[in-house]
């Protein structure tokens, strides 16, 4: 993998796991309950969103992304495919669907 891959895979990582955050049925249920009141919804979703970020540490998106070369591969062709001539790669998404079981890996791809 070269130095731009590399950093790519981890930029992108980082940057798509703090966007993303799955509501598990307590906080979707504690969300509705703060119906009323969204300032304190909003505070659960930045807490939610905090303790998501803080629980994927540097050594598991390298775990992560070493268990799947493959797909990493996609994913900075696709990047830089955009960015040089506008083409990207097809079927990364079916491709981590149909290759990758863990759940945390699937976030982080």
């Amino acid at each position: 993998m070269s130095p731009q891959e590399a950093f790519y895979l981890f930029s992108a990582t980082r940057f798509a796991f703090y966007f993303m955050y799955q509501w598990n049925e307590d906080f979707e249920n504690l969300y509705k309950h703060l119906s009323d009141d969204a300032i304190q919804q909003r505070k659960l979703v930045n807490l939610k969103m905090g303790l998501d970020s803080e629980n994927v540490k540097l050594d598991a998106i390298k775990r992560t992304l070493s268990r799947y070369p493959d797909i990493t591969d996609m994913l900075y062709k696709d990047f830089n495919g955009r960015m040089n001539n506008g083409a990207g790669v097809t079927g990364i998404t079916t491709t981590i669907d149909n290759k990758v079981t863990d759940a945390i890996d699937k976030q982080l791809l």
